[in-house]
């Protein structure tokens, strides 16, 4: 499943951010997949949630948000939103627009918690 690759990929770059601040466990993960970044969100999401399950970020949170794709008209310098997949400028009905939002798939941010020994008892 490309998703699942995708997933692993993701993770990989998670571990890297937990490793280069040493001793703190990922509290959050935030992520935003663009509608335009060829990857289904609900598949992705289920992917990440299961290979969580089986890293050493088990219990950690995902926020995943899905970006809409914006294109900016080279003519009239207008940016728009994409609707439909109908990529002809609204304003003046150019159709060399460039996509300039909602093509990626993107590791936004790692929340990361200092890890606490358990308490020992008295």
């Amino acid at each position: 499943m490309h998703e699942r690759s995708l997933a692993g990929a993701l993770l990989t770059q998670v571990a890297e951010v937990a490793k280069s601040h040493g001793g703190v466990r990922v509290a959050t993960i935030r992520i935003s997949v663009g509608q335009f970044a060829g990857v289904e969100p609900d598949l992705f999401q289920s992917a990440l949630e299961e290979l969580l399950v089986e890293s050493p970020f088990c219990g950690a949170s995902v926020e995943m948000k899905v970006v809409d794709i914006e294109a900016l008209c080279p003519e009239c310098r207008q940016p728009f939103a994409v609707k439909s997949f109908s990529f002809t400028c609204p304003a003046c009905g150019c159709q060399r627009t460039q996509v300039i939002r909602g093509e990626g798939l993107i590791l936004e941010s790692v929340v990361l918690k200092e890890m606490t020994p358990c308490p020992t008892p008295n």
